[in-house]
């Protein structure tokens, strides 16, 4: 039987750029038709529609203006797409006004990351991608520094105005590329043609710093897992000196700091074996990043914004606070790009589900559930010692706790948007560290490192998932569980030196049974996947008629996933006949011969789905299960005989 037991750990998508309206080179004089047409978007009328087809080039800006704000009002959206909005700024990506391309390419980025993979195809099939890069290719230069452009009689300020505009079209393109080659793998066709003139955006003795970190971001995003890149930075051999140029730049500055880690980042994906020394660049700058205590910073901003009285005095904020803000979320932006390059070092290949064999199904193995193979993670066990030598896990760890519960209350509470900002912030840094933590944990022999070290992880786990409820935090508890059953699975090995380190409670267990109560699924097939690992430890025997209520429960789940994760639970818990006394106590089997025909409808019914929508994924998972069930009950009824 060929299948994967669990889906364990795995690579790290880098972050499309935040929605945000496109730079307006309109001036003052229109804003108030962008407000009235932004407010009858909002009454179901769209007049900006009309706008955009207009012979007037004024009037076509505005209406991309207008377009760039609703657009990212989701329940515009779906009409907007029906009305052939994406297909029309396609359109005005020809047009000759810049003021209209640069608003074109901004309603095209809200578009982008609005609707998503099926919306991003969609503009491929627009043939978006050959008039993007064109636009790029033909823009780009002339905002370098030093590019004074053709003399003419126009005023300083005209003049200006117009490079403005050029740089606003060219950061839209960037982030417009970075978030369509991001979700439809056909653009990378076309984005491969200009990945050398990516690498030359990244300049910052040539280009401002608002052109250099979004290029470098969708370079980061272009040379992940493409053997295009790869080979055109095997071939060309400034590409990689200038991108190891870049990591060793010196500076202090938050955007100096997102520029290493992001360089960092193109390196490490390109090398598909980086040497030792390679390697150490790519993990100093990673190291660099994650040793900014940026948990003070938070704290003194918290408390800045907290004291400001009410909202008009927030909106009356000084700008060096708001500068300050800023600065600390590109620094903690910086550290998640970062944990995710970390994250990915320390992953081992993921296996794709296949196809369950039918014929296995009349095994009788010994044990239910035999037959899984471990997938091979030779390349990023190769990468552990030096994490490990260069102190990483410990600095992972404490981003996980970048800010504790009283530091969040003060910036949920605060009057300034810029509270909530921080916040987001701070919890996608918490995100990308538990998710490089996983990765991390999956490799590492936990046997072999500092019982102290051990118990104030599983300690600061606890307390981050006790105090991120899964009502308002749903992402960060599913996180936490997701290591703490890493833990668990490490401890079920090797009880004996673990659980000593670990000094798990009671109290602690039975807080993380009543997460099975939680309105996310996810953080429900943890739950079952932790009480599993929690019932196989002699020292939790006496819970084990709460686990087996809670898995009887889980069984009943509305999610599928949830069910699979129970049954794996309870196969891996109550296979011995020396728990037989709950099995019949819980009526356990009974309920498990009721759920066959249940899992082998489910299963069929998957199956389908899989073959129309192309994920296997849960069908594998549930087939899995099917089989294993069969086993279990055989296995059992041997036992009872």
């Amino acid at each position: 039987m060929k299948h994967k037991s669990k889906k364990k750990g795995g690579k790290l998508r880098f972050e499309p750029a935040p929605v945000g309206e496109a730079a307006h080179g309109l001036g003052d004089d229109n804003d108030d038709e962008l407000l009235e047409a932004a407010a009858a978007a909002a009454d179901g009328d769209f007049p900006f529609l009309a706008q955009l087809t207009s012979d007037d080039a004024t009037q076509r800006e505005l209406g991309c203006s207008a377009a760039a704000i609703c657009v990212t009002d989701r329940t515009k959206l779906p009409t907007l797409l029906q009305q052939d909005v994406p297909e029309t700024l396609v359109h005005l990506l020809q047009d000759s006004h810049l003021g209209v391309l640069a608003e074109a390419t901004g309603a095209l980025r809200n578009v982008a990351v609005e609707g998503g993979e099926e919306v991003c195809q969609r503009l491929v099939r627009a043939q978006l991608m050959p008039r993007l890069c064109n636009l790029l290719a033909e823009n780009a230069p002339q905002i370098g520094r030093g590019e004074a452009g053709p003399a003419d009689s126009r005023s300083s300020h005209d003049r200006d105005l117009e490079r403005a505009n050029r740089q606003c079209l060219v950061v839209n393109l960037l982030h417009l590329l970075w978030e369509v080659s991001e979700n439809a793998p056909l653009a990378l066709a076309t984005a491969n043609d200009h990945l050398s003139l990516l690498c030359r955006l990244t300049d910052p003795e040539a280009f401002p710093s608002a052109v250099v970190l979004p290029a470098a971001q969708c370079l980061l995003t272009l040379t992940e897992e493409n053997p295009a890149a790869t080979q055109l930075f095997a071939t060309d051999a400034t590409l990689p000196t200038h991108m190891i140029r870049l990591v060793r730049r010196p500076g202090d500055s938050s955007d100096l700091h997102q520029l290493r880690v992001l360089a960092a980042g193109c390196l490490a994906n390109v090398a598909a074996e980086p040497d030792e020394a390679l390697l150490a660049l790519v993990l100093q700058a990673v190291g660099q990043s994650l040793a900014i205590n940026t948990q003070g910073n938070v704290r003194g901003l918290a408390a800045s914004l907290h004291k400001l009285r009410d909202t008009d005095e927030a909106e009356g904020e000084s700008a060096a606070l708001r500068r300050q803000c800023e600065d600390l979320k590109n620094m903690m932006r910086a550290q998640q790009n970062a944990l995710e390059i970390l994250a990915n070092l320390c992953c081992g290949e993921d296996d794709e589900w296949q196809d369950v064999d039918e014929e296995e199904e009349e095994l009788d193995p010994e044990r239910p559930g035999a037959g899984a193979a471990a997938a091979p993670l030779a390349e990023a066990q190769a990468v552990l010692p030096a994490v490990i030598s260069m102190g990483l896990p410990e600095k992972v760890v404490e981003r996980c706790a970048v800010c504790n519960s009283a530091v969040t209350g003060l910036l949920k509470s605060a009057p300034s948007p810029l509270g909530r900002e921080l916040l987001h912030a701070v919890e996608g840094v918490q995100l990308r560290a538990l998710a490089c933590l996983n990765n991390m944990l999956l490799l590492v022999d936990l046997s072999t490192m500092d019982p102290a070290f051990l118990s104030g992880l599983w300690a600061m786990l606890f307390q981050l998932g006790k105090t991120a409820t899964p009502e308002t935090s749903p992402d960060l508890v599913h996180s936490v569980l997701g290591s703490m059953w890493c833990i668990l699975r490490k401890a079920v090995e090797s009880p004996d030196t673990l659980l000593p380190a670990l000094g798990i409670t009671e109290e602690q267990v039975l807080h993380v049974c009543a997460g099975i109560e939680s309105p996310d699924g996810r953080v429900r097939s943890s739950v079952a996947g932790v009480a599993g690992c929690l019932g196989q430890l002699a020292v939790f025997r006496p819970h084990l008629p709460v686990f087996a209520d809670l898995l009887l429960r889980a069984l009943q789940d509305s999610s599928q996933w949830v069910m699979v994760e129970a049954l794996n639970s309870i196969f891996d818990v109550f296979a011995e006949p020396d728990v037989n006394e709950v099995v019949v106590q819980k009526r356990l089997l009974e309920t498990l011969q009721a759920l066959r025909p249940v899992l082998q409808e489910a299963a069929r019914s998957s199956g389908r789905g899989a073959r129309a929508s192309g994920d296997a994924e849960l069908h594998g998972r549930l087939d899995e299960a099917r089989i294993n069930l069969a086993r279990f009950l055989k296995y059992k009824a041997k036992q009872f005989a």
